[in-house]
């Protein structure tokens, strides 16, 4: 299992707690990596769970020995009119400016895949993010989303950002990919 985004590895270590065998996850963010490190350590998973700082692939050769059955990022799907270079590491979580991070994701996943088996799982807010938008970004890479699972937050807003309160539609989707002709 590989998950992208990690923040304080919360999927990755439920991952290995629900029979992944290993489990790789990356965060873009030394306070996010540090953080995970923190948390596998205090679930005694060191020996199956690794973090990696890294801005989606980027760290992970393009040759990986590990090719992943799964792959999950609850990615920062809320578009921003600011560039990436711009915003702070809390901001970085929440916006992902032109989309470019789920550009990149889209485009290098399948290389990160088992052939024929892997599966990719991306959470996505309808409420909050254009599902348009998104769909459009995976159509460019060759892929289709598929709703697999959907839910209403029930948190309120108490981490700074009005867009996250409660009564947020949040999605799963697999991505499928398009055959061409």
């Amino acid at each position: 299992m590989l998950e992208l985004g990690t923040g304080a590895g919360y999927n990755a270590i439920l991952g290995a707690l629900n029979g992944a065998i290993y489990v790789t996850c990356t965060d873009v963010s030394q306070v996010a990596v540090n953080n995970a490190q923190e948390n596998i350590d205090n679930h005694q998973l060191g020996n199956r769970v690794t973090v990696i700082r890294s801005d989606v692939f980027d760290s992970l050769p393009s040759e990986c020995k590990y090719k992943f059955d799964l792959i999950f990022w609850n990615f920062p799907f809320v578009h921003i009119n600011k560039p990436a270079s711009e915003l702070t590491d809390l901001e970085r979580c929440v916006y992902d400016p032109e989309h470019e991070g789920i550009d990149k994701c889209l485009r290098d996943i399948k290389q990160f895949l088992v052939p024929d088996r892997g599966r990719a799982f991306f959470a996505f807010s309808t409420t909050l993010a254009s599902m348009e938008q998104f769909s459009d970004v995976a159509a460019k890479n060759n892929w289709k989303l598929q709703l697999v699972n959907e839910y209403e937050t029930t948190v309120g807003d108490d981490i700074g950002f009005e867009e996250a309160g409660a009564g947020a539609q949040l999605g799963i989707y697999e991505i499928i990919e398009l055959k061409r002709n």
